[in-house]
């Protein structure tokens, strides 16, 4: 299943696609120069990695993690507000909506909803060798939550 491509909004108002990145990447590390967004290692070259878009000094761009640490700080919860837009759909939240969590940065997390994990979550899942039920918050979760995600 191909995952959804990002759009930015630009000065007219109007979306565009940009560079085709989606909102979620799993890749060999091309150089060996990024470090992870979680804990700061090194990401060798050739090693998984994860990337998720991050707004960092101005700018939008690609955090790097490594597989274990962004699996590890990936968490389901419910959206408490009704505010905020899944990162990966672009739909917005709904009060006591399932959401995940995960890392863009070692204290920022960005959140999707359950279309947006069904889309972009798979392939974390692969390249960490985990289940979905490996993910973290699933104690907290009612019932027929916990099947549906």
């Amino acid at each position: 299943k191909k995952m959804p491509v990002r759009k930015k909004e630009d000065d007219g108002g109007k979306k565009k696609e940009y560079e085709n990145q989606p909102a979620m990447v799993v890749e060999e590390a091309k150089t060996g120069r990024s470090k992870c967004g979680v804990c700061c290692g090194k990401i060798e070259a050739g090693e998984l990695r994860v990337g998720c878009e991050a707004f960092k000094a101005g700018r939008i761009c690609m955090g790097w993690h490594h597989v274990k640490c962004f699996f590890d700080s990936c968490k389901v919860d419910y959206n408490t507000s009704g505010r905020g837009t899944c990162k990966v759909t672009h739909e917005p939240f709904k009060k006591e909506q399932l959401r995940l969590s995960f890392p863009v940065t070692s204290c920022t997390f960005q959140y999707a909803n359950m279309s947006g994990v069904e889309a972009a979550f798979p392939r974390v899942l692969e390249a960490a060798g985990a289940r979905a039920e490996d993910v973290g918050g699933l104690d907290e979760l009612r019932d027929g939550d916990k099947e549906a995600f």
